[in-house]
């Protein structure tokens, strides 16, 4: 049967992205396989048999938005081999705003707003003593609108610190830290006679 040729990724990429192509069926035809990433071709890393072939991308030489990969296997014979992949490179950092009480008693309701410049969404975590709690968002255009209502009532008085992070498609990630006094107990009046 002819040759067939898968490319990965496929989907949200940033930062370093290993490209590769598998090919089934290369029956000695295959003599090098290219690849095209918008206005760039290169020629990819290829197995002695030519079934598996890589290439090292640097997505950050690339403007953030959507590109076609398409991989083409030279052959002896003259066919087509082809292979392609749709990729959004994403380099950019959401911008997380969060805020939430100084002061907590029992009960605080932390709010966050997300805005990513390439509308891929966002999920944002709240973060204490290393336990992590999914927030709920709500999309509002390019904002994700997130809260978390938390009982603080199973933890002790004293400062802690909070963190709030948003993760996008393309694993970017960014974290606000916030320190907040759990304060449930009421002062102590003592009489004085």
């Amino acid at each position: 049967s002819a040759p067939g040729m898968t490319l990965n990724p496929d989907g949200f990429v940033s930062g370093i992205v290993d490209v590769s192509a598998s090919i089934t069926n290369p029956e000695d035809t295959i003599t090098s396989v290219s690849l095209r990433i918008g206005s760039l071709n290169i020629t990819m890393n290829c197995n002695g048999q030519f079934t598996l072939c890589g290439y090292t991308m640097n997505s950050s030489q690339f403007a953030d938005g959507a590109y076609t990969l398409l991989a083409n296997a030279s052959n002896i014979l003259n066919k087509t081999v082809y292979g392609t992949a749709g990729i959004t490179i994403d380099n950019t950092k959401p911008n997380l705003t969060a805020n939430l009480p100084s002061v907590i008693k029992e009960f605080a309701t932390i709010n966050a707003d997300v805005t990513d410049e390439n509308h891929n969404g966002s999920h944002v975590i709240f973060s204490l003593l290393g336990n992590p709690y999914a927030m709920t968002c709500l999309p509002q255009g390019t904002r994700l609108l997130c809260y978390l209502d938390f009982n603080f009532s199973g933890i002790n008085d004293g400062i802690y610190n909070i963190t709030v992070t948003a993760t996008d498609m393309a694993n970017n990630a960014v974290s606000k830290i916030f320190f907040v006094s759990v304060d449930k107990e009421p002062p102590e009046l003592a009489y004085v006679t």
